[in-house]
């Protein structure tokens, strides 16, 4: 998370350059495109497995204050199964490419620019990856809710992070 922050913050500052060049000279800063783009997938996989860790992702609450408490810690347990195929499915897709990527040293950009694609799909695979782990580490923990009745396991991760965070 450290890194993706601090990653944001120098994208921000190129993007303010390029700004600013456009509208003082007239000129945009060459292969400003293609760096956002490479950096906004990494920022976003590098966030992806803390987002999951945390319980960030779109979830309707509908369930959880309307269905008997049984029937929503069990769509949980679902959705965090759903997740883990989801993530392994991206990071097992994205393998050959990631390879290729690397041993065919590919580049996207301008001839006078060129920005190597291996860093985005190296992002792509190890951080869905960890993000199938920790699916799992909720999946498990959502097994404990379901059969103890106790949230304890869920909600004392999430006020770790928050503490921790």
């Amino acid at each position: 998370m450290i890194v993706s922050a601090i990653a944001l913050s120098l994208l921000a500052l190129l993007i303010g350059a390029d700004v600013l060049s456009r509208l003082l000279l007239n000129r945009s800063i060459v292969g400003v495109s293609e760096v956002v783009a490479n950096t906004l997938l990494i920022i976003a996989f590098l966030q992806l497995s803390y987002t999951v860790r945390i319980g960030g992702l779109l979830r309707t609450e509908l369930t959880d204050t309307f269905a008997p408490r049984v029937v929503s810690r069990t769509l949980w347990l679902i959705g965090y199964l759903l997740g883990a195929v989801l993530f392994t499915l991206i990071a097992y897709y994205s393998w050959d490419p990631m390879v290729s990527a690397w041993v065919r040293k590919t580049f996207e950009g301008h001839a006078s620019l060129r920005i190597p694609t291996f860093p985005s799909r190296i992002a792509i695979v190890v951080c869905s990856a960890f993000a199938v782990i920790n699916f799992i580490s909720l999946a498990i923990r959502s097994v404990l809710v379901i059969v103890t009745g106790d949230d304890r396991y869920i909600t004392q991760m999430k006020a770790e992070e928050v503490h921790l965070g």
